[in-house]
């Protein structure tokens, strides 16, 4: 999966990534959730994937961001909070 998404265009790959943080922020419940969980999903494979490189502080910034997400997640999965 590292090759496919080291093929795609850099401006790609990010935009994927805002259209779906975008979408589990603004869409309804149900969709929103799948979203967010897939950026989580694709998140944390990504960091346990370069695992320690870049030091104490980049390590602990993904687990952090990975974390956010699945609260994220969740909320929106309970349909509280956000109110949108």
């Amino acid at each position: 999966m590292v090759r496919v998404l080291a093929r795609l265009p850099r401006w790609l790959v990010i935009a994927v990534f805002v259209l779906l943080i975008v979408g589990g922020l603004f869409a309804s419940r149900w969709p929103a959730t799948a979203c967010l969980a897939v950026v989580a999903l694709l998140l944390g494979w990504l960091a346990a994937v370069l695992g320690a490189t870049g030091g104490t502080g980049r390590t602990v910034a993904r687990v952090a961001a990975f974390g956010l997400l699945v609260v994220l997640a969740v909320v929106r999965a309970s349909g509280a909070g956000l109110g949108v």
